[in-house]
């Protein structure tokens, strides 16, 4: 996939509205719009039912949905080590 996947982008997509997301959820509209715009971070519990909700089994995705704050050191890019010493 190209550009950014982000969760609301993935909901939106998938559902076509944050109502019909939280009603399938089962989640009230305001809780799921402030996790979507980053105003709420999910808990565990929560990461799995949207997760599920979502279709989302990738670990390369679940990660760029759930975790994209991370840091790049943990990136799976190899570094080129072949400038070394120079």
């Amino acid at each position: 996939m190209g550009g950014i996947i982000t969760l609301k982008g993935v909901a939106l997509s998938k559902y076509g509205s944050v109502s019909k997301f939280s009603r399938n959820l089962g989640w009230s509209r305001n809780k799921v719009s402030r996790i979507l715009n980053k105003l709420q971070e999910p808990t565990l519990e929560e990461i799995v039912q949207l997760s599920e909700c979502l279709g989302i089994s990738e670990p390369d995705t679940f990660m760029d949905i759930f975790f994209e704050k991370l840091s790049t050191k943990w990136s799976n890019r190899r570094c080129d080590t072949s400038q070394k010493g120079t």
